[in-house]
């Protein structure tokens, strides 16, 4: 996902592209994406100054931290660059370098790849421990049933002899 930098002119520029999860290097077995990436970057600024603002949309299906279900789950970031010109010879020293959201470009680049920074938006973005919903009551932890389907009786078994003075402490 190149942005051409020629084309923006003193003002305004949009670029939106259409990119499949495997053209992004996005396989992982646990999380399934269902639709392309849609990447819209709105590029405002001079001609030493651009200021990208990018956000994406994708939806994806993975399981259910507790129970186990697959849950679809619609994904969106934004990210905002700021890319600056530094003369013919982009150097990446010194502590405005340092900053995350800050990109020196050389006068003489033509293009600015924005690939890898949305590859790492969208892994920023996908959920820790996704959930079916907010109250999803999980599995059971002796049968494994699926106690949003149904309730078991696991919780009424009885307790091992040995462990009978220590239920009394309670």
């Amino acid at each position: 996902m190149k942005i051409n930098l020629r084309e923006i002119e003193a003002g305004e520029a949009e670029f939106n592209f259409q990119v499949s999860p495997e053209e992004m290097d996005l396989f992982t077995p646990e999380v399934e994406f269902l639709e392309v990436i849609e990447t819209r970057v709105k590029v405002t600024g001079s001609e030493k100054q651009q200021l990208l603002h990018t956000s994406i949309e994708t939806k994806v299906r993975c399981g259910c931290s507790r129970c186990l279900e697959p849950v679809i789950i619609p994904l969106r970031a934004e990210f905002k660059l700021l890319l600056k010109s530094c003369g013919p010879f982009a150097k990446a020293s010194g502590p405005a370098a340092q900053e995350e959201d800050l990109v020196l470009v050389a006068d003489s680049d033509t293009s600015f790849d924005i690939t890898e920074r949305v590859r790492e938006a969208i892994i920023l973005s996908l959920p820790l421990k996704p959930l079916c919903r907010e109250n999803c009551k999980g599995l059971c932890r002796h049968c494994g049933a699926n106690l949003n389907l149904k309730t078991c009786r696991c919780e009424e078994q009885k307790l091992d002899p040995r462990w009978s003075k220590l239920k009394e402490l309670m």
